[in-house]
């Protein structure tokens, strides 16, 4: 890692999610700089130079001229994920440490390949699991941890109101709803996914799953919109339930002495 005391970032990719997710961080955060930015779409481009106060010589149309020409210690990636996969090698290569949204890549075997890659290079390489600090999960962990609630024997997360967010408008935005985009509600079980195995506190060992694309009229994406997923772990069950819409929301765990709701 860098000895700087501030950490120069680049972006590639400056889609909604960084509105909501990244700009935050990235404005507040005392110790990141966002120095420069790649965007295919010109309008993005001068979206994140209004959001981050950036020169015009800090926008990219070309992320590999940004990785060449920045001084860079870390590169965010937030394109969609059927895009990642070569912007992240490339960045690896580059020597830059690399922090990818989820999910990393649409297959295991190139999440592995990426995974590889940055080892082989000494760059970390990391990916927005960011419910991991959300405190209302780790106070659960931490009851958990503590054996308040004794094993864990069935978890249960529900979210079935989660908000479909759409992409920019200026650049494909209802690009969540396509099948490019590699799925649909399951890009966002994914949070639960990583979720569940670390307050289980093991790697599933059985999976069944269920999921369903939607055919009434209002809306007719072209990927599922409500997943449903049993896991079985050494000491328990978990059950995710997963929908775009409206629903209930939350996470209960019971164990052998005790409930967390």
């Amino acid at each position: 890692m860098s000895t700087r005391d501030i950490l120069r970032v680049g972006l590639i990719g400056c889609g909604n999610v960084v509105s909501y997710g990244h700009r935050p961080a990235l404005t507040t955060l005392e110790d990141v700089e966002l120095i420069a930015l790649s965007d295919v779409t010109e309008a993005r481009r001068k979206i994140g130079q209004e959001w981050f106060g950036l020169p015009d010589e800090a926008l990219f149309d070309d992320y590999q001229e940004m990785l060449d020409s920045v001084d860079l210690d870390i590169v965010c990636v937030t394109v969609p994920q059927q895009f990642r996969r070569q912007i992240v090698l490339d960045a690896i290569e580059a020597g830059k440490h690399v922090l990818v949204e989820k999910p990393i890549t649409l297959e295991l075997s190139t999440a592995n390949e990426l995974v590889q890659a940055a080892e082989e290079k000494g760059v970390h390489f990391g990916i927005v699991h960011n419910y991991h600090f959300f405190p209302e999960y780790r106070r659960i962990k931490e009851l958990l941890d503590s054996g308040h609630i004794g094993e864990p024997r069935v978890l249960t997360m529900h979210y079935l109101g989660v908000i479909d967010n759409p992409g920019a408008k200026e650049y494909q935005g209802d690009w969540r709803h396509k099948l490019g985009a590699g799925g649909g509600v399951l890009m966002d079980m994914i949070h639960a996914v990583y979720l569940t195995e670390w307050l289980m506190g093991a790697p599933a060992e059985q999976v069944m799953a269920f999921v369903d694309a939607p055919t009434y009229a209002q809306r007719q994406p072209e990927v599922e919109d409500l997943a449903l997923l049993q896991i079985a772990f050494p000491q328990g069950y978990a059950a995710i339930h997963m929908g775009w819409g409206e629903g209930v929301g939350g996470v209960d765990v019971s164990g052998s002495v005790g409930h967390i709701r």
